[in-house]
């Protein structure tokens, strides 16, 4: 559904019987940037479940897949776009309650069933923070401890992934 325009192969061309082309009216690109050979375009009308629209569609020497365009597609309502999302947050907020208090640590020891065949994974050398975000990942990690959110760990431990710190323009 990424495709911009609805694409066919010379072979699926052919059998559609004795339809003109014109000279392509654009000039495509595929994967890498890298400019397809277009050998024609014309206009078809598609349809789809009592839908249909016309559409360029444009043959390209070599194709092996033809591709329905995201236009076509969104035009015969094979997909939708969601524009918006509603936020539910309050209704789950207000049916449980207990789960929305506070920042930090399980109160209780949790248990994490793993699968069998899980095996333990960790640093054991530790990725080193960029210099210049060194103060700002220490006065981070200080606050996320005083508020209960992480716990100081000093002992290795069997599982333990890199941190990557990451500066946001915010």
């Amino acid at each position: 559904t990424g495709a911009e325009v609805t694409a066919i192969s010379e072979d699926a061309y052919r059998s559609l019987g004795d339809i003109p082309l014109q000279k392509p009216s654009k000039i495509l690109y595929g994967p890498g940037h890298r400019t397809l050979s277009v050998v024609g375009e014309f206009s078809q009308k598609l349809c789809c479940r009592h839908k249909s629209t016309d559409q360029q569609i444009f043959v390209i020497k070599g194709l092996t897949l033809n591709l329905l365009g995201l236009p076509a597609i969104t035009a015969l309502g094979l997909i939708a776009r969601v524009d918006t999302v509603c936020d539910y947050s309050t209704a789950i907020q207000k049916a449980h309650p207990k789960l929305f208090q506070g920042l930090g640590r399980f109160g209780e020891p949790y248990h994490i069933q793993l699968q069998a065949d899980a095996k333990p994974h960790a640093l054991f050398t530790p990725r080193r923070v960029p210099l210049p975000l060194r103060s700002k990942v220490k006065e981070e990690l200080t606050r996320m401890e005083a508020q209960g959110i992480i716990s100081k760990v000093d002992i290795p431990t069997p599982w333990c992934s890199g941190m990557v710190p990451v500066l946001k323009k915010s």
